[in-house]
């Protein structure tokens, strides 16, 4: 009886701890994040955009992130600078900076700038744009990649 009482015990702990688990991926919205635009600017000396790298089919979240490398330098003291725009419930946002670089030495982007995260609408173009100041000269490769969320 003992023996019984025991395997019966035991079933009904296993039996709870596999109720209690999930199924993988469970809670979460499939197929996401999946990259929705990537743009690589190589060999570039002129200012983009603002350019239009992806309009969303429906309302949505999204992380922006960018690098950008100056492969030419010049002799004067400026910076390459990536930037974003997007249109959400409030109008227009913009402005907001994803890489920068100084053009007067060969360097890759400074780290202290993240990813952006951002809420668009639908029909609303997110854009990107390059520019900068003091960049006679100058090179640089920009790579950015657009991510949508949930």
């Amino acid at each position: 009886m003992k023996r019984v009482s025991f395997l019966l015990a035991i079933l009904l702990i296993a039996a709870t701890c596999f109720a209690q688990t999930a199924n993988r991926g469970a809670g979460q919205n499939p197929g996401f994040p999946r990259v929705v635009a990537r743009l690589n600017l190589l060999n570039r000396s002129n200012q983009v955009g603002p350019e239009t790298i992806f309009v969303p089919k429906s309302a949505g979240v999204f992380r922006l992130s960018a690098a950008i490398v100056c492969t030419v330098a010049n002799d004067l003291e400026g910076q390459w600078d990536v930037a974003a725009q997007w249109t959400n419930e409030v109008g227009l946002n913009g402005g907001t900076a994803l890489a920068q670089v100084p053009t007067n030495f060969v360097s890759s982007s400074y780290n202290f700038l993240p990813p952006l995260v951002l809420n668009a609408s639908k029909g609303g173009p997110i854009t990107i744009s390059v520019d900068g100041s003091n960049t006679a000269g100058s090179q640089y490769n920009a790579y950015i990649i657009l991510e949508q969320l949930e």
